[in-house]
């Protein structure tokens, strides 16, 4: 590998399975120092063995995004593990079944919840990073959207609609720190989750279901 991100710090949200885990690799390949922030301890202890055994240094945090307390702490982890932080991928986010939410006053607390993760969260680890970025002379932020902003109007797609438009608002006010953001937006893939979505019995049945009715 090239070792284009040599000397990097890259901190990856939801980086302890799915597109996080894949981004840690190579980034670790390319030899970045990585942070792996999950939910699952354990998931992100994985991602840390796996990285070192490339060659690569990581640390992991047990992290929930939407908690400002919990996110400045693991920036200040980073900064005295590896002296700062120059790149932020904004991956971890509530989706598939979790997302999959009524339009009922009922299921307004869930509502609530997908766009603190997926939107409020994102902004979170943006304005923590920035200090960070900035003093080492700029960085780079990726913020992980989806097609579902354009297909369909659920709670999954109405927070990463919420997100493109976030992108944009940070890609201006961080601009004169020299931070660029960017948005990605793929469709379904191939992620232990999204396999394991796919395959639900449950699932399968209730679209069978879905399609005589219709």
């Amino acid at each position: 590998m090239s070792g284009r991100f040599e000397g990097k710090t890259v901190m990856i949200t939801g980086g302890g399975a799915g597109i996080g885990r894949h981004y840690a690799q190579r980034f670790a390949e390319e030899g970045a120092n990585l942070v792996i922030a999950d939910l699952e301890s354990l998931a992100g202890d994985r991602v840390v063995k796996e990285i070192e055994a490339l060659g690569g240094q990581g640390m992991q945090m047990s992290l929930d995004v939407t908690d400002e307390g919990a996110v400045t702490s693991m920036v200040a982890a980073a900064t005295e593990r590896f002296g700062g932080v120059d790149i932020l991928i904004n991956n971890a986010g509530i989706h598939l079944d979790h997302a999959q939410l009524p339009f009922t006053i009922d299921a307004v607390p869930k509502w609530r919840k997908v766009l603190d993760v997926n939107v409020i969260g994102a902004l979170i680890c943006a304005a923590a990073c920035r200090p960070s970025m900035a003093k080492r002379g700029g960085g780079s932020i990726i913020n992980h959207s989806s097609m579902a902003a354009y297909t369909g109007g659920g709670a999954y797609g109405v927070s990463k609609l919420a997100l493109n438009s976030l992108t944009v608002g940070l890609a201006t006010d961080f601009a004169s720190d020299r931070i660029r953001v960017n948005g990605i937006a793929p469709g379904l893939v191939d992620s232990e989750a999204a396999i394991e979505w796919m395959n639900d019995p449950a699932r399968l049945v209730s679209s069978k279901r879905s399609l005589v009715v219709n």
